[in-house]
C-alpha cells in the first residue's frame, strides 16, 4: 500500500501535541512549587533571615530542573518524532 500524505504529517501533529502538553505541565509543575516556596519565603521573611538564602537557592534549584527536565523530555519526543518519520519514508520507498 503506498503511502499517504497523513503517514508523514502524523508525527509531525503528534510531536506537536506532545511538546505542548510538555510545555503546559512543566509551567504547572514550576508554579506549583515556586508557590510553595514564596509561602514559605513570606513566613521565613517574619522571623528567620538565614533561612531566607537557602529559599532563595531552593527557588533556583527548582527552576533550572524543571527546565533541565522539560529540555530532556523534548529531546526524547523529538527522537520519537525522528524514529516515527524514518518509518513513514521507509513505507513510501517499499523499504
Amino acid at each position: 500500500m503506498p503511502a499517504q500524505a497523513s503517514d508523514f504529517f502524523e508525527p509531525i501533529v503528534r510531536f506537536a501535541g506532545h511538546a505542548a502538553a510538555s510545555t503546559v505541565g512543566f509551567v504547572v509543575l514550576a508554579v506549583a512549587t515556586l508557590v510553595i516556596v514564596y509561602v514559605l519565603k513570606g513566613i521565613v521573611l517574619l522571623g528567620l533571615s538565614e533561612l531566607a538564602n537557602v529559599l532563595q537557592w531552593l527557588e533556583s534549584g527548582i527552576l533550572y530542573l524543571d527546565i533541565c527536565i522539560y529540555v530532556a523530555s523534548l529531546i526524547l519526543w523529538t527522537f520519537v518524532w525522528i524514529v516515527e518519520e524514518v518509518r513513514a519514508a521507509r513505507k513510501a520507498l517499499g523499504w
